[in-house]
């Protein structure tokens, strides 16, 4: 897996899509990686990952 389609233009729907795909490789079982990308990707990394573990961000 690698990479999101994402709009560069639409960052609420750029992450929606990051989100997305990461959700989906959790539960494929999967320990998502993020290695040097744009700042903006972390917040969606963020959330997928805590709500992996019931924790969730405001």
């Amino acid at each position: 897996m690698s990479g999101a389609d994402i709009i560069h233009t639409d960052i609420q729907g750029s992450c929606r899509k990051i989100a997305t795909s990461l959700r989906a490789a959790l539960q494929a079982g999967a320990l998502p990686l993020t290695i040097g990308e744009e700042h903006s990707v972390n917040i969606p990394f963020i959330d997928s990952m805590s709500h992996k573990r019931g924790i969730q961000m405001p």
